[in-house]
């Protein structure tokens, strides 16, 4: 930490200060955030359907990315920043008003619909701010510091929620305080430089983000074929969304607790202590032959949870604890790749565009993953959706490391 600060410049050393903050109060509004599904199961009892929906509320929020990544380019955040702070975290509030599943996943679609700003947001924060070859380093220590309190958090949830399922709602109204100033801490961050030209806003625009984000994918054919791969692995991430809440409530029977040790405190161990080091790795090889290495790992964690129910009962809910500690080594690699790779593709350009895209294409694969996975688990033994995940977590893998073997000339030293 100490060698990486001195690394800095004044105003590298304020942001990354400021970004500390906004990442504790963001791993405490995550944390808890992570047991929704959860939640939907075993207290709203939500059936094997309405989990599959309330898998896609994340990604199929982020499809407005790309419009604000548009929109935002060229401009300061904070309004856009606050904004999405109000309605999208505050208005966790309405929890005392949910009865039933599908209001739950109303409210969290709204509630997630904020990171359509706020993602975009960040990178522009983090471009302007900081220079490419320290970027990996500093969003590793971020990624350790937010994963610390993702822990925290959820083990406190689930601990307050094991003693009465319906305390729940304060719990939720809670993560929307945290969440709020997470934003908040963010909007204060002053943008060094505005890298593009600011965008002015009519009626005409309102599609138009949409089609200059495909004319991206056009013209930039590597960031095309790495957002291609990209998808093949985020459909294998999605589609075991429906199928985890019911290996662990249906099948295993954890309670709260042991779920947020399992899922939370074993899938965040690894980014704890390796994110700065992993950070450090980003910022040395290409991001896109990191990303496919990162991809391998995650191949192991959808295996080892496809195992599971075909070992010993004994050794079942300790597998699961390895298979979310692999799950945390690979996420390690999978948040420095999901956020900074398009900070690398866009070069002098705003990022927030190239960002607006990648988010904006997790809203199609969170569609069609999840139900995919449903598919499986409908009509096959759970742990067969695990094993379609492997496939596709390791034909991600190979078609990224085609994509560094195919531009293995030219400009391509830098991929």
């Amino acid at each position: 930490m100490r060698r990486l600060l001195r690394k800095l410049e004044d105003w590298e050393r304020c942001t990354f200060r400021k970004f500390s903050i906004a990442y504790v109060f963001n791993g405490l509004f995550q944390g808890i955030l992570r047991l929704s599904d959860v939640v939907a199961k075993k207290t709203l009892h939500a059936s094997d359907f309405e989990i599959t929906v309330l898998s896609m509320v994340w990604p199929l929020a982020n499809m407005f990315s790309v419009y604000f990544g548009e929109l935002m380019a060229g401009k300061e955040k904070k309004n856009f920043l606050l904004f999405a702070g109000i309605f999208g975290r505050l208005s966790l509030f309405l929890i005392f008003f949910v009865k039933t599943p599908w209001e739950f996943i109303l409210l969290l679609l709204l509630v997630y619909s904020a990171n359509a700003i706020v993602l975009p947001a960040q990178n522009s924060l983090l471009q302007s701010n900081l220079r490419w070859n320290l970027t990996g380093s500093v969003f590793g220590y971020l990624t350790a510091i937010l994963s610390f309190f993702v822990i925290v958090s959820a083990y406190i949830a689930g601990k307050v929620m094991d003693l009465n399922e319906n305390y729940f709602r304060t719990v939720f109204a809670v993560a929307g305080i945290l969440g709020f100033l997470h934003i908040v801490t963010l909007a204060s961050i002053k943008q060094r430089k505005l890298l593009s030209s600011p965008v002015k806003f009519n009626l005409l625009r309102l599609l138009r983000p949409f089609v200059d984000g495909l004319r991206l994918l056009k013209e930039d054919r590597v960031y095309a074929l790495f957002q291609l791969f990209y998808f093949v692995y985020g459909m294998g991430f999605l589609m075991v969304m429906p199928a985890i809440p019911k290996l662990l409530v249906v099948k295993l029977a954890m309670t709260y607790t042991l779920v947020s040790i399992a899922r939370v405190f074993m899938s965040q161990t690894g980014k704890i202590v390796f994110s700065p080091l992993i950070g450090r790795v980003f910022d040395r090889i290409s991001p896109v032959k990191f990303t496919g290495i990162t991809f391998i790992v995650m191949g192991f964690y959808a295996f080892a949870l496809g195992l599971v129910l075909l070992v010993p009962e004994p050794l079942r809910v300790p597998l699961v604890f390895v298979a979310f500690f692999i799950f945390s080594l690979g996420m390690t690699g999978i948040n420095l790749s999901w956020n900074l790779s398009s900070i690398h593709f866009a070069k002098d350009h705003d990022a927030s565009r190239y960002q607006g895209v990648h988010v904006a294409l997790t809203a199609i694969r969170g569609v069609l993953g999840p139900l995919l996975g449903y598919l499986v688990m409908s009509f096959l033994p759970l742990e067969y959706v695990f094993f379609f995940s492997f496939i596709f977590f390791i034909t991600a893998a190979l078609g990224m490391f085609f994509v560094v073997e195919k531009n293995s000339q030219g400009n391509s030293k830098s991929l």
